[in-house]
């Protein structure tokens, strides 16, 4: 019996690693097919990973602060998220910045009307 409790807890974590490896194998593929379609130098690719990594940090500690309100979490969130907008885009050249707008906006729209070559549909 201990055996076979043992044999799952070691399956369960074999599990749990793995599906864990996907996920950052699936950012580091985001990664890079942003850094190739934004054409980022190396040196720009070095200053959005620190710049990932002070934001997760911060973002870290804002989470795990219970003396803020959910609110006030929210809002330094918003704050945080807005910052590291604004110091990505310092980085990238106004061309980058152009492509990089055009890219997250199909990414939240998916494929415009123009591109399917079919009108939009409205409920009756």
């Amino acid at each position: 019996m201990k055996k076979y409790i043992l044999l799952a807890a070691i399956a369960f974590t074999v599990g749990l690693s793995s599906q864990s490896f996907a996920q950052t194998s699936k950012k580091a593929d985001g990664k890079q097919k942003l850094a190739q379609e934004l054409s980022l130098t190396a040196d720009q690719q070095t200053k959005f990973d620190a710049l990932s990594k002070t934001y997760k940090s911060k973002e870290k500690a804002i989470k795990a602060d219970n003396s803020l309100s959910a609110d006030a979490k929210k809002t330094q969130l918003k704050d945080l998220h807005k910052q590291l907008k604004t110091d990505r885009e310092k980085v990238l050249t106004p061309d980058q910045v152009a492509k990089w707008k055009t890219l997250k906006h199909k990414g939240k729209h998916g494929k415009s009307n123009k591109e399917t070559n079919t009108a939009p549909t409205t409920a009756e």
